[in-house]
């Protein structure tokens, strides 16, 4: 799996593109990593894209966790929206 993050302060937007075979403990790595940054901010929109990306490995165990995961470390003050972008069923459904 390969992770690219690119940020448009103008935009007030992170894009991070994964490509590859994408396993639930990577992207939970991934995750925590990036909340746990020092310059991550909660406020800033966030656009994932997965239209490139084998999610295969993930059960609906999986799906539940990652979404715990981010739930408890996006916060909940409203201020900033997600996207995921994917070309698969599976991509939609981890949305």
């Amino acid at each position: 799996m390969k992770v690219t993050t690119s940020i448009d302060e103008a935009a007030h937007i992170r894009v991070h593109t994964l490509t590859g075979k994408v396993l639930p403990e990577d992207l939970k790595k991934i995750l925590r990593e990036l909340y746990g940054s020092p310059g991550f901010d909660r406020r800033m929109n966030s656009l994932w894209d997965l239209s490139e990306a084998d999610v295969s490995a993930f059960s609906a165990e999986d799906v539940r966790q990652v979404m715990a995961l981010v739930k408890s470390n996006w916060g909940a003050e409203g201020e900033s929206r997600s996207a995921i972008v994917g070309s698969k069923d599976l991509i939609y459904g981890l949305s």
